[in-house]
């Protein structure tokens, strides 16, 4: 990575300090890596190294994240800043043709390649791949081309991809312009001198937030996380950082299908509920399923709740999965009031907490942090088991490179101490679910896969009849009132 000198005339604006966590805190087990996958309805019209380039020159001017590198500040005394450069496009759009019959190995090979490989610093975090005339996977068109969009979480998150693709892509494309005041990078005698400043700060955060958490939790409105934590499974033990990654496809109108059965419940928690039913099934076959409930985390974005300029505006909701629960509807209303609850108490946290003390931590404490974090090597309860997101990208109108785009899927990398992660995306009539774990974890991702489809294929059975209202009695109940396996 560059690094700022005293005299430097660099420009540019600098990092928040959200955005630096993902920066500071990545490590071998903690990926900041950002992979989307977008799958275009046909060939598109990149097919070589001159078509990459003029796809790469007619997006640069369309936002700041294609034409401006990370500038470091020595010794992390101050956060690194973003500064505009010259951008090289063959640097950063590239073409793949698989070899026959090894379109899925390559796809898997390279998303698994770049969630844990980490972009060259010196220059703007970002990259599409177009991979040329893919055959031989479920929900994706024999011939069809997907385009793999890389980046760093430093510098835009899930919902931010979901922006930029419908802007840039959209039927009216149209420019960016960073929100930001442009500063003179600091060098190292500036940065210090901010030091003594900026931990006063630091430290009144921590007063306000402290004395604010207990007004919430005292108020009776605030709402409550279900669980304050969870028994640990084989996901949450120290691992080898050996990346695994598998992928399946539903069609959306048969899972809106059972959502609208089932009725009083979301998308959302459609598919929380079968990752709750697969994981109990994947984990009862080995013998290893707690007898407690298992817990999930899930994002809940925060752009609504007030303006930011952060590149990361979400919070984090933790829920139980109910995995003690045996019938799979009255999971499903469990896991959609413990949802409501959850994402009711993150808000109430974002909006009405004062900053997390994360948040204002200046560079060298978070470098430092991030440096020494660990997990224990085989806790007996976490804050949570796993994580799943769920990335809506719309209902249609994005064309890239003369295609329509018509799905997306991607991993969602896993963190220290949380070694299972999902990722469900939606887009149009397709809505494909991601796993990835580590292979000491889970080196059986197939079998896994197969457990979500039976998963569903359960939950679906069980729902009520297309015609019939969902009975009083289950529709009402709550975790407090389930009836849990012996």
């Amino acid at each position: 990575m560059t690094m700022a000198r005293r005299g430097t005339a660099e420009r540019g604006t600098a990092m928040h300090a959200r955005d630096a966590l993902n920066f500071f805190f990545e490590s071998p087990l903690t990926s900041a890596a950002v992979v989307h996958c977008y799958v275009l309805a046909d060939g598109a019209s990149v097919r070589s190294v001159a078509d990459a380039a003029e796809f790469g020159r007619g997006i640069l001017a369309l936002d700041p994240l294609f034409t401006r590198r990370l500038v470091s500040v020595p010794a992390n005394l101050a956060f690194p800043h973003w500064v505009p450069t010259e951008v090289d496009v063959t640097e950063h759009v590239y073409v793949h043709t698989p070899p026959a019959g090894q379109s899925r190995d390559l796809l898997v090979s390279m998303i698994t390649d770049f969630t844990t490989t980490r972009l060259p610093r010196e220059r703007p975090p970002w990259q599409f791949h177009f991979v040329l005339d893919v055959t031989g996977i479920d929900g994706v068109a024999e011939g069809a081309t997907v385009v793999i969009f890389r980046s760093h979480h430093s510098a835009i998150d899930g919902m931010g991809s979901v922006e930029l693709v419908n802007r840039v892509f959209g039927p009216n494309p149209t420019p960016r312009v960073d929100p930001d005041t442009a500063v003179d990078v600091p060098g190292p005698v500036r940065a210090a001198r901010a030091l003594p400043r900026d931990i006063v700060t630091l430290t009144g955060a921590a007063l306000r937030r402290r004395t604010a958490a207990r007004a919430l939790k005292a108020s009776s409105d605030s709402g409550t996380a279900a669980h304050e934590s969870f028994p640990a499974t084989r996901f949450n033990r120290r691992v080898r950082p050996s990346m695994v990654f598998d992928m399946t496809f539903f069609e959306m109108s048969r899972v809106r299908a059972l959502k609208n059965r089932a009725g009083g419940v979301t998308l959302n928690d459609v598919m929380v509920t079968v990752v709750s039913l697969a994981l109990s099934a994947y984990l009862a076959e080995d013998g290893e399923l707690p007898t407690d409930s298992l817990g999930t985390t899930i994002p809940v974005s925060t752009r609504a709740m007030g303006e930011s300029t952060n590149a990361n505006r979400i919070a984090v909701a933790t829920l139980s999965l109910h995995t003690d629960v045996i019938d799979p509807v009255v999971r499903l209303r469990a896991v959609h009031a413990s949802a409501s609850r959850a994402k009711d108490h993150a808000t109430a946290v974002a909006t009405r907490l004062p900053a997390h003390p994360l948040t204002v931590m200046p560079a060298p404490l978070m470098a430092l942090l991030g440096k020494t974090m660990r997990s224990p090597a085989a806790p007996a309860r976490v804050a949570t088991n796993t994580m799943i997101t769920n990335v809506p990208y719309g209902v249609g109108g994005v064309t890239i490179a003369g295609s329509p785009m018509v799905g997306v899927f991607g991993p969602l990398p896993t963190v220290t101490g949380v070694a299972l992660a999902h990722a469900v995306a939606t887009f149009g009539a397709s809505m494909f679910v991601s796993v990835t774990s580590v292979d000491d974890a889970m080196p059986d991702t197939a079998r896994y896969i197969r457990h979500i489809h039976t998963a569903f294929d359960r939950l679906e059975a069980a729902v009520a009849p297309r015609d019939a209202d969902p009975p009083a009695a289950q529709a009402a109940v709550t975790p407090t009132t389930i009836t849990v396996s012996p």
